[in-house]
């Protein structure tokens, strides 16, 4: 059984990159209910975003923290992962995966079409995906943008309905 113990303390989680208050916010209150777990409809009624919104902030959080859904009973914090430093991409690999010179999804390139190219992770680094040049693509950015979208709206989960 996990503890309070075994997680990073506010002023800790304060420092990892990429989370803002409201991920503050969600931190505190799967900490505080360890054991009961959190119901997102009590999520929402006390932070006041969007489902949408509050359902990513859940999920940039799995970066750094097993974080369990159980359908009718609630999100539970699980444990931390064991790096909660994510290191960039080296500029090394950067480099190599743009060289490439072309979107990997659509065939755009800067040269002729006058597109962005960003480096993407192939599996995502919030679902266990990492910075080896294997899991890296070139994609412009309104397909990097696209395929963001589809991503988020694949993990936004429904309310239950009542009848």
């Amino acid at each position: 059984m996990v503890t309070k113990s075994d997680f990073p303390t506010v002023e800790e989680f304060q420092k990892l990159k990429g989370m803002g208050k409201t991920h503050l916010f969600l931190y505190g209150f799967l900490l505080e209910n360890l054991e009961s777990g959190i119901l997102l409809e009590v999520l929402l009624n006390q932070i006041e975003i969007p489902q949408g919104n509050l359902s990513r902030r859940l999920r940039e959080m799995r970066t750094h923290f097993e974080i369990e859904h159980v359908t009718g009973v609630g999100y539970f914090l699980k444990k931390t992962k064991t790096s909660l430093n994510l290191e960039p991409v080296n500029a090394r690999v950067r480099f190599k995966v743009l060289s490439l010179g072309r979107c990997a999804t659509c065939g755009r390139s800067p040269k002729y079409e006058k597109v962005i190219l960003e480096v993407d992770h192939i599996i995502p680094r919030d679902r266990g995906g990492s910075n080896e040049e294997s899991n890296l693509q070139p994609l412009c950015k309104e397909c990097n943008q696209g395929k963001k979208n589809f991503e988020y709206i694949q993990s936004v989960e429904p309310l239950p309905r009542y009848t």
